[in-house]
């Protein structure tokens, strides 16, 4: 699976509207949720996590992509851009979030 961490600052076409990809994740739906639990050096760390994706394309390219947006691992949204088929299935979601 290929996918890439995106900064907040990129631009993203949406819709057919260009925005930052900050703006873009703060207004995408998360109607996922995990309990997420990861080995640490001082035992177990709970993750009490949202997320949910939307299509997007870069503003150099027309190539379709998915956003998937993460909320629950810190104080800032994760994004993450991937090329794979998504559907609104929380499994597949899951599986790219871990």
């Amino acid at each position: 699976m290929r996918q890439s961490n995106l900064t907040q600052h990129r631009f993203l076409i949406h819709k057919g509207v260009k925005g930052i990809a900050l703006d873009l994740a703060l207004g995408c739906p998360l109607p996922n949720s995990a309990i997420i639990v990861r080995e640490e050096e001082k035992g177990e760390k709970i993750f009490h996590n949202r997320f949910g994706f939307c299509k997007i394309h870069l503003a150099d390219t027309p190539v379709l992509l998915n956003m998937v947006v993460v909320a629950g691992f810190g104080d800032e949204l994760m994004m993450l851009l991937n090329s794979l088929h998504l559907k609104k299935e929380r499994e597949i979601l899951l599986k790219t979030i871990k």
